[in-house]
């Protein structure tokens, strides 16, 4: 009394797999025809790649997103770092007019900007392993602690991540001239 809606068809090898679909088709397209229903023969080996197809779209719009929110945070790095130039336009001044190479300046708000990132970092991990006990605990009903490596890999992609966007701001205030900014408000 039950409608059967599929069957299984193991094959001799995977070579013999084509063959075997191949005909199958035949047979049923002999066996159905195109208006009595529908019908469907797939090896295992074309559900392993449309599920291997899915996960790589799944991992490239990710991807995309993560991206796309490194860029704007990175932007925002950026913008920080150029107000602070602009703010210590002065204290640039006296140190250049006192001094100070192009380096010591790059250095320093290179550093500041690497000190911000990790500081985001470690809050973004502490934010990110909180999330991961409460999820692991309430979802699986384990706790589920982030790998050590990653969790490493991520804080110093966040100090990376600084220092770049962190340059064109230092590069900027140590190409000020001293006389100007020491005119400078």
């Amino acid at each position: 009394n039950q409608t059967i809606s599929s069957y299984v068809v193991k094959a001799k090898s995977a070579s013999a797999t084509t063959e075997a679909i191949t005909r199958l088709n035949g047979f049923l397209a002999g066996l159905i025809g195109q208006d009595n229903g529908y019908y469907d023969v797939r090896s295992n080996n074309e559900y392993m790649d449309d599920m291997n197809a899915q996960l790589a779209m799944q991992a490239a719009v990710l991807g995309g997103i993560a991206g796309i929110s490194l860029l704007v945070g990175g932007i925002g790095i950026m913008n920080i770092m150029l107000v602070t130039v602009t703010e210590r336009t002065r204290e640039i001044g006296i140190r250049k007019a006192i001094g100070a190479e192009r380096k010591s300046i790059i250095a320093q708000f290179l550093i500041e900007a690497a000190v911000i990132c990790s500081i985001g970092g470690i809050l973004g991990i502490l934010l990110g392993y909180l999330g991961t006990l409460i999820a692991g605990k309430l979802l699986l009903q384990m706790i589920l602690t982030p790998n050590v490596v990653i969790t490493l890999g991520a804080f110093l992609f966040s100090v990376v991540l600084g220092i770049i966007f962190g340059l064109y701001p230092a590069v900027k205030a140590s190409g000020l001239q001293p006389v100007e900014a020491l005119r400078a408000d």
